[in-house]
């Protein structure tokens, strides 16, 4: 038989002597494991026509595709360690005429503790399996691989491989594991995900197999089908939720304080109550009065967090930013904000879930009265920062979708509530002439061709006046 099976393996003993017995008409096997540490190698050993051969897995497309470069012919018929191929294909196999244009397709039937599912979106299907590894191959898919048939002609052969992937319920969640992490792998920062996605997902998911794919003929084992794609679908989006999120850049929260301590004292324990913490907090000022610089600096020493006091003589230019202040940022990501500006417990949190190389970032403002301003700092209870307004009750709508609160922001900037990647302002200052320049950090974005992103009802300050 002038055709190689090519098989990849890990940790498949309760499965592989069943697939190898019945590929034993082939003069060569393929067997590329991927870190087997179970009986697979030892019982693989016992078949005289399967060669072994060890590699890395890089995901199922391309591992299927470099395993089929171990093979002594260049027609593969490529089978899983959990199938088995039905003596009849066996028989079509010796005897067919292939055609190197040509990609082959073949039956299979899907079983769960060796009785068939013939229901629950398992019932038969129609795969591409045989094919001429000099024109063809499979996808860089890292899950749900396929032969690309591009161009191909396709004949279907008329028999059948017996699939026996899930012998009880711990199977369906060790093989959840894999396909989710690799999921979100494969789809990090190219495809958007959230909790209410996940969620939607897997709803739909028991709606269609159970009612229109009749799960429910299946009886227990339906159940099980439907509800083990359901978790699934929702951990693979929770993941992919997971990998998209900035939660580890590190960032450095500038402050430019126009001198009132006691809005700063405000500001500073609505930092000290955020859901997650700046790295490093700097406190740009040009007050020089000695009482306040000793509050500072009690602040300094009981701070959990970072903070480094930069006083300057004048308002805070471009030219300052530039050669005074961004020499001295330790950390990738900056977000800037004036020194009247109480922050939403989500503030930074929000600005880093949107966070984007060659964009900056533009929160929400609120303005607050005169009234509610002296309320907020003549308060001395810790909780003071969770000022209420009513754009609260919309942000927690919009948190069900980051995209519906955020576009496209204006070139009308006129407060400081940006954030940027701190090389991005690198390379904007070697733009901007700087020289003379009087305009604050959010005047100067302006005059960049950067693109912005505007939150809507993210990154929240709200306005002391």
């Amino acid at each position: 038989m002038q055709i190689s099976a090519v098989i990849i393996v890990k940790n498949a003993a309760k499965t592989i002597e069943a697939t190898l017995e019945s590929l034993k008409l082939f003069d060569e096997v393929i067997l590329y494991d991927n870190g087997s540490e179970d009986n697979t190698l030892k019982i693989a050993s016992g078949f005289k026509n399967v060669k072994t051969v060890t590699g890395k897995f890089i995901g199922f497309g391309p591992t299927k595709n470099l395993a089929a470069t171990f093979a002594r012919n260049d027609w593969i018929f490529s089978i899983d360690a959990d199938e088995v191929a039905s003596p009849g294909l066996i028989s079509v196999l010796e005897n067919i005429t292939l055609n190197d244009d040509t990609v082959y397709s073949i039956e299979r039937h899907n079983y769960y503790r060796k009785k068939r599912v013939r229901h629950s979106g398992w019932g038969k299907e129609i795969i591409f399996r045989l094919y001429n590894r000099k024109y063809f191959g499979f996808n860089n898919k890292m899950v749900h691989e396929t032969i690309d048939v591009k161009g191909a002609k396709k004949i279907h052969i008329p028999a059948e491989i017996r699939h026996y992937s899930f012998h009880s319920i711990s199977d369906f969640l060790k093989k959840m594991e894999v396909y989710s992490s690799l999921f979100a792998e494969s789809k990090k920062g190219k495809k958007k995900s959230s909790v209410f996605r996940a969620f939607l997902s897997s709803f739909t998911v028991i709606i269609n197999k159970y009612f229109f794919h009749l799960a429910f003929l299946d009886g227990y084992r339906g159940v099980i089908i439907t509800f083990t794609a359901a978790i699934g679908n929702f951990y693979k989006y929770l993941k992919l939720y997971e990998a998209n999120k900035n939660d580890n850049i590190k960032c450095s929260l500038i402050i430019n304080s126009s001198g009132d301590i006691r809005k700063l004292q405000v500001v500073l324990n609505s930092v000290f109550h955020q859901s997650i913490f700046p790295d490093e907090i700097i406190i740009v000022s040009n007050n020089h009065d000695k009482a306040d610089d000793n509050l500072i600096y009690d602040i300094i020493q009981r701070s959990i967090i970072h903070i480094n006091h930069i006083k300057i003589n004048n308002s805070l230019s471009l030219s300052m930013l530039q050669n005074d202040i961004l020499p001295k940022v330790r950390y990738e990501y900056i977000i800037m904000i004036d020194g009247d500006s109480v922050l939403h417990p989500e503030f930074i949190n929000d600005h880093l879930q949107c966070a984007s190389e060659n964009k900056f970032i533009l929160g929400t403002h609120v303005k607050l009265s005169d009234s509610y301003t002296q309320q907020l700092l003549n308060k001395t209870d810790s909780k003071f920062y969770r000022v209420k307004t009513r754009i609260n009750v919309f942000r927690r709508i919009a948190a069900i979708s980051k995209t519906a609160c955020k576009k496209t922001a204006k070139n009308n900037i006129t407060e400081n509530n940006v954030s940027l990647f701190k090389k991005d302002l690198l390379k904007l200052a070697e733009t901007v002439d700087t020289t003379g320049e009087n305009a604050g950090f959010a005047e100067m974005l302006n005059k960049t061709d950067l693109k912005g992103i505007r939150l809507r009802l993210g990154g929240i300050i709200y306005r002391m006046t």
